[in-house]
């Protein structure tokens, strides 16, 4: 089951919203995923991370559509540039290959978080 964190998600190359029936299945058993951030609408590094996608897809031969970058910015454009983290996921069944990218649960750490640090405990065994 994945849990889109914006509105909108694209599986397959079409538009479906959250409330769709689709945000239900399982993660198929064999998929290759890649997450990247998006500040301010911008997609950072993500040719880096689409040629580790797609490296990671080829040795699985899960083909790997090169129109993808069209899909991420069409998802950024329909969730109105949000800030975040996209998570695509790619798989294949026995007659195709199929694309999913969603805007994923995150949690980056305040700013006094990482100047200050967070308290810790320990536990035993």
């Amino acid at each position: 089951m994945f849990k889109p964190l914006q509105t909108y998600f694209i599986l397959d190359g079409k538009l479906n919203t959250a409330k769709s029936s689709m945000c239900v299945l399982p993660p198929p058993p064999e998929h290759v995923y890649e997450v990247f951030r998006v500040i301010k609408g911008v997609p950072l590094f993500i040719e880096e991370h689409l040629k580790r996608l797609q490296h990671s897809a080829q040795s699985h031969q899960i083909y790997v559509n090169p129109d993808i970058i069209s899909e991420i910015r069409m998802l950024i454009k329909i969730n109105n540039n949000s800030e975040g983290n996209i998570k695509i996921i790619v798989w294949k069944d026995a007659y195709n290959a199929h694309s999913l990218l969603f805007y994923d649960q995150h949690y980056y750490p305040a700013a006094n978080e990482t100047e200050h640090g967070i308290s810790l405990g320990v536990l035993n065994k």
